[in-house]
């Protein structure tokens, strides 16, 4: 697996173990930039130096009352240094912090032991062993624990080599094929104007791409990107980076907020996650409200849980969380779990899925579904949750958080990739096998309601399965391909169907049929046609409908059907007549036909649809002049 271009390490620990002097003694900057910070001696803010041309530290502050910048600051690292004090030991936001690091699914950590020199030996051996034990059973429990000093400057150079070795292990994060950069901070620098930074969590991003600021999907001009202090024309996924944009002010952009390619990041609030909760937090009830910082953003939001009524200390479940605002979140995104009152961390997870469905029952049971299936099977799960209204790719890729290329190449040999070539709709095996079966239902049943129609239309059949129009216009014409069913010009039937009259109703249509022939231009309406022939109009109209699919009658309109000799002598006399006129009016048409205007304009209406005459005003002409 490849190595990012830049590693991002984040500092974390509690308050006063000497995070900011740590890096200070590592690479002579001093990360408290605010006056506030210089005057309170403690990080309010995050805050960067570099160890290296690839190595960035982001500072962060370990006092309780800036958690939430913390993990602001940690949400888009690669590693974690964990400072703890030698003379203080592990302490309460040493826990958090860790917590905070491993349910973000930090892939390493290093542990600096600091101001070993206000300690004896034993006592040192002692705060170790609980740094262990902190770490034991954990995927960080071999992590490097180095011995410093910063004031002394003692252990440093063992500190920076451990950690160049570190960061040289660090795997890329696994790009979804799109930019996206969740926004730590956000301000105005003369002469140059908005800057926002943060870490370039997938994609990359050249001045002249197109990106969209969310939420309110607003489009942002680009001026200039940085990286390292210097001046770059692109940044990739890993990369610290800060970019100049030229339309919006700083007023307008709020931390939390993301840069992305436009339309892969949409603004969600309620999304179902798996979480885990720690052993020390308090049970949670069914509806609770509680914090969940997500990238680099801090929402309030409800938890609800589908399968129990409250959710006990240690556990893993599925829940759904219902944020109080719309917030950029995409499938895959790991999140902190903080309690509403008093704060503290409790728990975390990571987000299943950002849309749900509309009612409470179905949200419990797709929740249930997406935590019981393995994570390598969700994606066919997801595939084959949409039935008659299958995912395009491009939509799949918006719901699982993926670029278009990127899930093409992923999908499972299986899946059937329907239609069109540039945007396929993807079915499953399964789901195919379902929808065959539903559609071949339908038409059977249609079959049994409807015994002397030729068979079902496209709109009859998608009102049945509740299928996407364009969709099931494709998937028909794959179904006659397989022999599942048979088509007659826009119906649909069995290949094993066939029309068979009983006696008395081919004594009924052979009457219909020769009534019509005999009315010539002058036939009644259907209404009118039930009547004189003593024939209920439901059952003359079936015979009619019959006989229009063996080509004896012709369908004018709703209620007019004709003899199909009459209708072939009227475009015969209508063409004779473009022969020698160029135009035919209504009174032309009316000669032609001997009718009244009342049969004449349905036949018009009939040839301009069928192509014979085409409308120009209050007259007709050959089509084509």
């Amino acid at each position: 697996m490849s190595h990012p271009r830049q590693v991002v390490i984040g500092l974390a620990g509690h308050i006063d173990h000497g995070k900011t002097a740590l890096v200070q003694a590592l690479t002579g900057v001093d990360t408290d930039t605010q006056e506030e910070e210089k005057r309170r001696g403690m990080t309010i803010d995050i805050g960067f130096a570099f160890l290296t041309d690839s190595i960035t530290f982001v500072d962060v502050p370990g006092h309780d009352r800036f958690v939430k910048n913390m993990v602001r600051g940690v949400a888009g690292i690669h590693m974690g240094l964990l400072v703890v004090a030698a003379d203080d030991g592990v302490m309460t936001q040493t826990r958090e912090h860790f917590h905070i690091l491993r349910f973000l699914g930090v892939q390493r950590i290093c542990v600096a032991v600091n101001k070993v020199d206000l300690v004896e030996n034993d006592w040192l051996e002692l705060v170790e062993e609980d740094i262990r034990q902190l770490l034991a059973g954990t995927p960080y429990q071999e992590s490097p624990v180095v011995r410093v000093s910063a004031i002394e400057r003692t252990g440093l150079e063992a500190l920076r080599v451990v950690l160049i070795e570190e960061a040289g292990r660090i795997r890329s994060w696994e790009d979804r094929g799109f930019f996206r950069l969740p926004i730590d901070r956000v301000f105005s620098l003369k002469g140059f104007g908005t800057v926002v930074t943060g870490t370039v969590i997938s994609g990359s991003l050249k001045l002249g791409d197109s990106v969209e600021l969310v939420p309110g999907t607003r489009e942002v001009k680009l001026r200039g990107i940085q990286s390292h202090g210097a001046n770059v024309d692109q940044v990739v996924m890993g990369d610290r980076a800060a970019l100049n944009i030229a339309n919006l002010s700083a007023d307008r952009i709020e931390h939390g907020e993301q840069l992305a390619t436009p339309e892969y990041v949409a603004p969600t609030k309620t999304l179902a996650i798996e979480i885990s909760l720690l052993d020390e937090a308090p049970t949670l009830p069914h509806n609770h409200p509680v914090r969940v910082n997500i990238g680099t953003a801090e929402v309030i939001a409800r938890l609800k849980l589908p399968d129990t009524s409250r959710l006990k200390p240690s556990r893993t479940a599925g829940a759904i969380l219902e944020l109080q605002e719309p917030t950029p979140i995409v499938a895959g995104d790991r999140l902190i779990l903080r309690s509403f009152s008093p704060i503290t961390t409790i728990g975390g997870g990571i987000v299943l899925d950002t849309e749900m469905p509309r009612w409470w029952r179905d949200r419990k049971r797709w929740v249930t579904r997406l935590v019981s299936t393995s994570p390598a099977d969700r994606l066919m799960l997801m595939i084959g949750s949409r039935n008659s209204r299958p995912f395009s790719l491009a939509a799949l890729s918006r719901r699982w958080g993926w670029a278009e290329q990127k899930l093409r190449t992923a999908l499972p040999e299986e899946i059937l990739q329907v239609g069109r070539t540039e945007n396929p709709w993807l079915v499953t095996g399964s789901q195919s096998v379902t929808l065959n079966e539903q559609i071949v239902s339908v038409v059977t049943e249609y079959h049994r309601t409807y015994p002397y129609n030729r068979g079902a239309n496209r709109e009859f059949i998608r009102q049945q399965v509740n299928g996407d129009e364009r969709f099931l216009e494709e998937w028909l014409k794959g179904m006659v391909d397989q022999g599942l069913l048979k088509v007659s010009g826009e119906t649909w039937s069995l290949h094993s169907f066939s029309v068979q009259l009983s006696d008395e109703d081919e004594t009924l249509l052979s009457k219909i049929v020769d009534t019509l022939e005999q009315q010539g231009f002058q036939v009644e309406y259907v209404e009118a046609l039930a009547v004189s022939l003593d024939i209920p109009l439901e059952r003359l109209l079936t015979l009619c409908v019959f006989a229009e699919g063996q080509g004896r009658l012709v369908r004018i309109n709703q209620r007019i059907f004709m003899h199909r000799d009459t209708v072939d002598r009227l475009i015969g006399a209508v063409g004779q007549h473009f022969r020698e006129h160029r135009e035919l009016t209504v009174a032309d048409a009316k000669e032609i036909t001997g009718t009244t205007r009342k049969h004449t304009v349905p036949l018009l209406e009939y040839l301009d649809r069928n192509s014979h005459t085409i409308r120009v005003g209050d007259k007709r002409q050959r089509p084509g002049e």
